[in-house]
């Protein structure tokens, strides 16, 4: 970030000693009981759910996605957390069109988890209504209420998580209007609190206890100005070329300059990265990793493999889902590549003899075999008793 921009955080930045307790208090709280990959995510959720007690002062609500390759990363006790401390929360993962009648009378935060196992054709009303939803301009939508059918119209303006497994589990424009959160599965070394017990929920409920008594008014707002607004929105243009990223992110990084300099600072980098983060499909199959590690384990003293040599592996399993895809060819290269960096596995170039081509370092897999394959589903013995014919 330039100097010009950096000095003009600074001018910006109201360093409310009230608010700064409280991003700490919060930003705590979500780090000590979920692991994240990096502090964009934590820091965007801070502010986030300060934000839900002031998203009447804003024209847009960011929603926020929470993804994860698979099950057991977090993702619910995410939720749960959220959930203690946002604004009039509800949590459902069986949602029906008539939440609109619920965001009418509690102008509350909604949690929808397991959004991945809707189907988005049956409930085409329901997703028009989440579509609207962000922009407090969108009109609402039109009901028949009533004996005499009277027609009426309800706001369905209010902030909005969605949680499932694979980032592709969002339409596309839900997935514009979202922020993205993906949570690994954490490995064994790695240590977290637990939500059990009565102290951590006290914990929470005190936060909670603070942002309520923050008091917004949408018509005078004491903690910044429409200025302070647009001069958001003018810092946020320039660091970030995705118009409808930087309208999402004005109520985040307005709230953050209730906080010091450097937490402001963090707060736009935080969401620059996050809204240009790649969510295409990441949700392959835990099953192809398992078989990559079964190869790895037949492939003795092999410190690589080639593309091609692994989906002929992957292929040669003729139990695997992946036998049939592409009409019946199988996995491809290209399939593997793109299934594979959904766990930070990339190709490069290995050389094997003369032969110079795209492959992997077994190295490589380590990390992802660690986090995601449970301990005993491969062992070496195991795998070695299937005399599978792959080389």
């Amino acid at each position: 970030m330039d100097t010009i921009i950096i000095e003009r955080l600074e001018r910006l930045a109201k360093s409310r000693g009230v608010f700064i307790s409280l991003f700490s208090e919060i930003y705590e709280l979500l780090t000590s009981f979920i692991c994240f990959q990096s502090d964009d995510e934590p820091i965007v959720l801070t502010n986030w759910v300060v934000s839900t007690w002031a998203y009447e002062c804003f024209m847009h609500t960011p929603y926020i996605h929470i993804y994860s390759p698979d099950k057991r990363c977090g993702k619910s006790l995410l939720l749960d957390i959220l959930s203690e401390l946002c604004k009039k929360s509800l949590k459902t993962s069986q949602p029906s069109s008539a939440i609109y009648r619920w965001i009418q009378e509690n102008k509350g935060t909604l949690f929808i988890d397991e959004i991945d196992t809707l189907n988005r054709e049956d409930r085409s009303e329901f997703y028009g209504i989440l579509n609207q939803g962000f922009s407090s301009r969108s009109g609402g939508v039109l009901k028949m209420v009533g004996n005499n059918h009277t027609p009426t119209t309800f706001d369905v303006y209010c902030p909005k998580l969605f949680s499932g497994i694979g980032a592709d589990n969002l339409t596309d424009t839900l997935r514009d209007r979202s922020i993205p959160i993906e949570l690994q599965r954490k490995t064994e070394e790695v240590k977290t609190r637990r939500l059990i017990g009565t102290q951590p929920f006290y914990e929470l409920e005190m936060v909670a206890i603070g942002l309520e008594q923050l008091d917004f008014d949408v018509e005078d707002n004491p903690y910044w100005s429409e200025d302070d607004m647009l001069e958001v929105l003018d810092i946020l243009s320039q660091t970030n070329k995705d118009d409808r990223a930087v309208d999402i992110c004005i109520p985040i990084v307005t709230i953050a300059s209730m906080g010091s300099p450097e937490w402001l600072e963090q707060t736009i980098n935080a969401c620059n990265n996050l809204t240009q983060r790649d969510t295409e499909e990441q949700s392959w199959e835990i099953e192809l990793l398992g078989l990559c590690k079964k190869i790895m384990f037949l492939q003795t003293g092999k410190t690589n493999i080639q593309s091609r040599e692994l989906a002929i592996a992957i292929n040669d399993f003729d139990e695997s889902r992946f036998v049939n895809w592409n009409n019946g060819n199988g996995i491809n290269p290209s399939n593997v590549a793109r299934a594979l960096r959904s766990y930070g596995i990339k190709s490069k170039s290995i050389r094997q003899g003369t032969d110079v081509s795209k492959g992997y370092e077994w190295n490589d897999f380590l990390d992802a075999f660690d986090r995601y394959l449970p301990k005993d589903e491969v062992q070496e013995e195991d795998i070695r008793e299937e005399q599978v014919e792959i080389f």
